[in-house]
């Protein structure tokens, strides 16, 4: 696997995990949540949308790159 190839799965593989972290933050009832799990939360489903945003960019920067 090319470096490329492993740098796309890499990200995919992050996003997934961070999606999953802040679904799984969220999910917790309110009542029995903690405030400092619902940050956390909010910053994983952020930083989801980052890595989404970087692996968009990443993907058309790549297909630039001859291998």
């Amino acid at each position: 696997m090319s470096l490329k190839g492993f740098h796309i799965v890499f990200i995919s593989v992050s996003v997934l995990l961070t999606l999953g972290f802040a679904l799984w933050c969220l999910s917790i009832p309110e009542s029995g949540r903690d405030p400092v799990v619902t940050w956390m939360g909010y910053v994983s489903g952020a930083g989801c949308a980052g890595l989404l945003i970087y692996g968009i960019w990443f993907l058309r920067k790549a297909r630039s790159i001859i291998v």
